[in-house]
Order: C-alpha cells, then sequence, then structure tokens
C-alpha cells in the first residue's frame, strides 16, 4: 500500500493539492490556477510540512513589517504636520513633538530589524521555526 497523505491548502488566491508519500519520497503539488503539475523525487511529508511553515512565517513577518512601516510612517507625517503649525505659536510644544516623533522612528526601526533578523535566520537555517514561535509564545504571554 502506498500511504498517500493528502493536504489541501489555500493560500491567498492560489489553490494548491498536494500529495504526499513519505514510503515513496515523493511529493506532488496541483495547482489548478496556473495548470502547474510538479513532481519531486526525494522529499518526504515532514520536510514538505516544515517548508510550508516555514513560507508561511515568511509571509507573516513580510506583513508584520508592512503593518510596522504603515504605523510608524503614519505617526511620523502626522506628527510632523503637527509641528509644522506649532513650530510658529509654541516652540516648546513642536520640540516636545518632535522628541516624540524621534521616539516613534527608533521604535520602528527596531521593530523592523527585529522582524528581519527572525526571517532571516528562519531562511537561513540559523533559527529553528519552532523556537522561534514558542519563544514569541512566552514574551507574549510574560507581557
Amino acid at each position: 500500500m502506498l500511504g498517500l497523505s493528502l493536504l489541501l491548502l489555500t493560500d491567498y488566491n492560489l489553490l494548491s493539492l498536494f500529495v504526499a508519500s513519505p514510503s515513496l519520497g515523493t511529493y506532488i503539488r496541483f495547482c489548478p490556477s496556473s495548470l502547474q503539475v510538479l513532481l519531486l523525487f526525494g522529499k518526504n511529508f515532514p520536510t514538505l510540512s516544515e517548508k510550508i511553515a516555514e513560507d508561511r512565517e515568511r509571509k507573516r513577518i513580510a506583513r508584520e513589517i508592512h503593518d510596522t512601516l504603515g504605523h510608524a510612517l503614519t505617526g511620523i507625517s502626522a506628527g510632523l504636520a503637527a509641528v509644522r503649525v506649532l513650530v510658529d505659536r509654541d516652540r516648546i510644544r513642536a520640540k516636545e513633538q518632535l522628541d516624540n516623533i524621534s521616539v516613534v522612528v527608533r521604535d520602528g526601526i527596531r521593530d523592523v530589524r527585529a522582524s528581519l533578523h527572525i526571517g532571516y535566520g528562519i531562511y537561513r537555517g540559523r533559527l529553528n521555526l519552532q523556537k522561534v514561535i514558542l519563544d514569541l509564545e512566552r514574551k507574549l504571554t510574560e507581557a
């Protein structure tokens, strides 16, 4: 008996069907949306699952960076607009606003660097995805 494993994944608009036979070391990917059929030998199901998890984590990190930058840049833009109004009316408040903007910039840079460090480490195999997720979970529960 071949012992095939089926895994149906949806990722945005792409629908893929993965068929894996660990005993044969075979992995087949059907992508009806792009009419692709891919057959690779020497892949086993745990490796496939790890690759899928790593890809999802990379996409999550990319979204996180996008969201972090978007939030920071929006805050910076609004803060600078306030400084423009305050600079002629109240120099002390304008300086305070510039200090606030500086904090937003530093925090944004720190967050992006942290996300890039994690993503690059996973990509290069220097960080274990499972360990990264467990560390993030621990940090969230401590907060």
